[in-house]
């Protein structure tokens, strides 16, 4: 069985979207609130001009699992009116113990 990361990184502000997509696709998520960063070239969240903060959320589990969270979240993605409102990865886990 072959095990699939995804995380998800955030602002806050959509963060409840991307919760929502992590329990009805797989039933849950690990998530770290409270980082701060930049997310794309002209916005540093934490700063008087971009208030706020970003949050990972993410998930370990067979990639079609996955796959319904990620069609989601791409989904939302295209529509949130903000580039980026998000950015997935998908890693290969080698190990888990």
């Amino acid at each position: 069985m072959e095990l699939k990361l995804l995380a998800v990184m955030t602002a806050d502000i959509y963060e409840e979207e991307v919760r929502d997509a992590f329990r009805e696709g797989v039933g849950g998520y690990l998530e770290m609130p409270h980082l701060f960063g930049e997310m794309g070239s002209h916005r540093r969240l934490g700063t008087a001009n971009d208030p706020g903060e970003a949050r990972l959320f993410f998930n370990i589990n067979q990639r079609e699992n996955l796959q319904p969270v990620i069609d989601r979240l791409e989904r939302f993605a295209a529509r949130c009116g903000e580039e980026p409102c998000l950015k997935m990865m998908v890693l290969s886990v080698d190990e888990i113990f």
